[in-house]
């Protein structure tokens, strides 16, 4: 019996491969899209740790500032403190290299004496060396101490650009250019030794140098004994002895915020990427369907010789695995070459939104192998479980009638709108429930597709039966007959036509998302980028870091012929109620004349003069969503000399930051943070001076020896807007993937058709019917089932529109974006829809040329 039941499923491939074939890459696709995509979000974050990694090395805690830098006085204390195993000072920022094109490389200020304890690449480190290169020089502890603008240097960055213990190197460290001498090249070793190959080293004294500081460091690196209860104890004495303005902190800590940050933005992606999937199932159940229908004559005899329910449930479903793992297969090797072009505008994308990741390849690993493999079999079992059931319950005696099926699909159709209306209700419960958050608003998402995946039969019968006087005018006896062969076959059309508009329905919605949110960053530009030049170090676009500009340089700048005004703009990361927000100085005054900030709840004049006589903050729409703070309300802003409280004076739009942003007065930061470096500035001309000329000016004689990006008021739009672009480029990529998907899954649905139906094409042309009229009739029958599938995407995607700007936006971003639904949207989905679907046909249609028609009224 084992061996007649799998006779059922052996010949099936060899009898209909681009069938099985299709099925098999609808599955592979949609594999390969969320195995890609898990690849480039995974290796960018694997990046990000690495480099947290390399310069943390053996830290078990570490010193931060609050707000700010934490003074150099407080390494001595801590060298001393009874709880305090070892402590070492760091300082680290972006240097570019001019000769290389500005690559980025970090540089990270060390004290030698201190810092052997904590990482393995450290000069001092005697212990397995990793001065331990032939170039390794035997004075190089004593010249790393006492000769300024020395540095070490990574051995994979030194051998790759071609550079030797004793080169110089030129650098731009902020907007200051210097020349280093490369003492010595050294081996990254230890935890993160991969991400520390752009790592270069440097006495911390030479690199406070560098950076115009007279003192300040980023953090101080601690060792506490003993495991993690007794270091968690020493923490609590640490703690009670440091000052106001800094506090203690695991290295895991500080780089689980941003990781936080990351995994909302992967979530995203993901969340997009079993888009292709869910088409995928579609596509998975349409051919088990038909392979059932094809043998179901074949179902009966088997059942009829004594095979149980229990038996041919099981075959169909081991075929079904075996397709699911054949495509999971193909799709591991899609995907990781997909994850190859994925993970550069990944990592782009987070180092633009979030923090720097330097990221090149994104290898397949173990657990994205299975999770891919574990979703491609599952997709495949679950889409093949009710055709399966079908074939297994149908009794012997119905199986010889090929109508029955159908009328089984008919007799559904009320069960499956009161599925549909229950799935819908579920969606709506989903948006409902806050606590849900952005994984409820993409649970709402998918629950809408499927609820109108479940209506598309209604609509289909309902489109028919509207259409028939209208197609019958304009096509005659082959166009009612077409759409009436949709309906006669509606088992299989109808899932073709809802993967289709499952499909097209994410693609309205992303669509629209990302105009939406385009048209209100345009406006949003217009009246906040208002200077007429902008001016900032290429090291904070190179390395997202935090580079300052020279108050000599600013000074020159000031003075240059034309210009009337500068704003000047400086911003740092801190943290309220352990949640990493942006900090920015600005010249409230300024912008109250200037600029034009739509604020939610104040009055633009107000709320500016208010900041600039000190009297509050203010803060941007993201923060206000994220800690439910608003106008009014009191907030707990950490200074270097404590807690102040500050009283919110507005909330403005704002889409550069989802993290929240706190703006308050230049002047007002000045006092209260002891900080008057600037990050950038922005010229305001003169009546009549070309900003293209006072640009072209700037950038010649201060780009390139100061390093700076010099972009006039429409360029810096204009790279607004590609930024803009390229951060939604993977989800462009995802769209496409997905529409391919739901293209084969029509496609097997008319080739699946036209095999079942080869007797009635037979019969067609004996009655004198030619292959023009057979072939246009097909088409009509292509065409309608994309019109169907456009139909419904449209209302379909107009709710998911809504849901993706009107609440999972909202909940994962806190901005506030008008939904603006288009039409030239829909008239695209419909166009690709109803080409889709006439392309599709095309193949079938062909087909039909070498029919012969004895042979197709043959009986089998």
């Amino acid at each position: 019996m084992r061996t007649l039941l799998l006779s059922l499923i052996r010949p099936a491939a060899l009898r209909r491969p681009w069938q099985t074939l299709l099925a098999m890459l609808g599955i592979a696709l949609g594999v390969a899209v969320v195995v890609g995509i898990d690849l480039a979000a995974a290796a960018a974050l694997t990046s990000f740790r690495g480099a947290v990694s390399a310069v943390a090395g053996n830290t078990t805690h570490e010193v931060t500032g609050i707000a700010g830098r934490v003074p150099d006085e407080l390494v001595a204390s801590l060298l001393v403190h009874p709880e305090v195993e070892a402590a070492t000072p760091v300082l680290s920022t972006a240097a570019l290299v001019p000769a290389l094109n500005n690559l980025p490389l970090r540089l990270l200020g060390i004290d030698p004496f201190s810092d052997f304890r904590f990482r393995a690449y450290s000069p001092t480190n005697t212990a397995g060396s990793s001065l331990n290169s032939p170039e390794a020089v035997p004075d190089a502890f004593i010249r790393f101490l006492t000769e300024p603008d020395t540095l070490v240097l990574a051995r994979p960055f030194a051998e790759q650009h071609g550079y030797r213990a004793g080169d110089s190197l030129k650098l731009l460290v902020g907007s200051r250019p210097r020349e280093f001498t490369i003492l010595a090249i050294y081996d990254p070793v230890g935890p993160g030794a991969e991400s520390a190959v752009d790592l270069a080293l440097c006495d911390i004294a030479t690199l406070q140098e560098a950076l115009g500081l007279r003192q300040g460091l980023d953090r101080i690196d601690l060792i506490l004994p003993g495991d993690f209860a007794e270091q968690e104890r020493h923490a609590a004495s640490v703690r009670r002895s440091l000052p106001d303005g800094v506090r203690l902190e695991r290295p895991a800590a500080r780089s689980a915020q941003v990781e936080q940050l990351i995994g909302a933005f992967r979530l995203n992606l993901q969340a997009l990427s079993l888009l292709s999937l869910f088409v995928g199932i579609f596509l998975i159940y349409n051919t088990m369907l038909f392979a059932v229908v094809q043998r179901r004559p074949a179902i009966g005899v088997v059942r009829a010789l004594g095979a149980t329910r229990q038996e041919v449930l099981g075959a169909f479903l081991l075929e079904s695995a075996l397709l699911g793992l054949a495509g999971s297969l193909l799709g591991l090797l899609l995907g990781t070459l997909l994850a190859q072009v994925a993970v550069r505008l990944v990592g782009q994308t987070i180092t633009d939104l979030y923090a720097y990741v330097r990221v090149t390849e994104a290898p397949l690993t173990l657990l994205v192998a299975a999770k891919g493999l574990v979703l491609g079999l599952g997709a495949a079992v679950i889409a093949a479980l009710w055709p399966a059931r079908e074939a297994a319950t149908t009794p012997p005696r119905l199986t010889l009638l090929r109508s029955e099926y159908e009328q089984q699909t008919r007799r559904l159709l009320m069960p499956l709108g009161l599925v549909g209306c229950g799935i819908l209700g579920l969606a709506a419960l989903s948006i409902a429930i806050p606590a849900g958050g952005t994984p409820g608003g993409f649970a709402a998402a998918f629950l809408v597709a499927l609820g109108f995946a479940c209506f598309t039969p209604h609509l289909v019968l309902g489109l028919i039966a509207a259409g028939r006087p209208l197609v019958s005018r304009l096509s005659g006896t082959m166009g009612v007959l077409a759409i009436a062969n949709v309906g006669a076959s509606l088992s299989r059309t109808g899932v073709a036509i809802a993967a289709l508009m499952v499909a097209l329905a994410m693609t309205i919605g992303v669509t629209t998302m990302i105009s939406s949110f385009r048209k209100t960053v345009r406006t949003w530009v217009g009246g906040t980028i208002i200077a007429d030049v902008y001016i900032r170090p290429a090291a904070q676009d190179a390395a997202g870091m935090d580079p300052v500009l020279d108050p000599d340089l600013m000074a020159a700048l000031a003075a240059t012929p034309g210009v009337a005004e500068i704003s000047t703009y400086r911003a740092q990361e801190i943290e309220i109620e352990g949640r990493p927000v942006f900090l920015a100085a600005i010249d409230a005054d300024l912008l109250d004349r200037r600029a034009e900030f739509t604020f939610l709840d104040a009055d633009p004049h107000t709320a500016w003069q208010g900041a600039a006589r000190g009297e509050g903050v203010l803060v941007s729409e993201p923060f206000a969503r994220k800690f439910n703070r608003w106008r009014g309300d009191s907030l707990a802003l950490p200074t270097p000399s404590g807690i102040r409280e500050v009283r919110i004076l507005g909330t403005f739009y704002d889409y550069t930051a989802d993290r929240g942003v706190v703006m308050l007065d230049r002047q007002v930061y000045a006092g209260w943070f002891d900080d008057t470096v600037v990050n950038s500035l922005a010229l305001f001309l003169e009546p009549g001076v070309s900003a293209a000329e006072v640009s072209a000016q700037v950038r010649e004689t201060y780009g390139g020896p100061w390093g700076l990006v010099v972009t006039s008021n429409q360029e810096l739009k204009a790279e607004i807007y590609r930024i803009f672009d390229r951060t939604f480029r993977v989800t462009g990529i995802m769209q496409g993937l997905a529409a391919l998907v739901a293209f084969v899954g029509v496609l097997s649905a008319l080739m699946s058709l036209l095999l079942e139906r080869t007797r009635e094409f037979g019969v067609l042309r004996a009655l004198g019917a030619t292959w023009s009229e057979v072939a246009r009739m097909l088409t009509i029958e292509t065409g309608f089932m994309g019109l169907v599938a456009s139909l419904l995407a449209i209302v379909c995607g107009s709710i998911l529109s809504w849901l993706l700007v009107e609440v999972i936006n909202l909940r994962s971003f806190g901005w506030t974006i008008p939904l603006s639904l288009e039409g030239g949207t829909f008239l695209q989905a419909m166009a690709i829809a109803i080409g889709a679907s006439l392309l599709a046909g095309v193949i079938p249609a062909w087909r039909l040329r070498s029919l012969i028609t004895a042979s197709a009224m043959r009986e089998e």
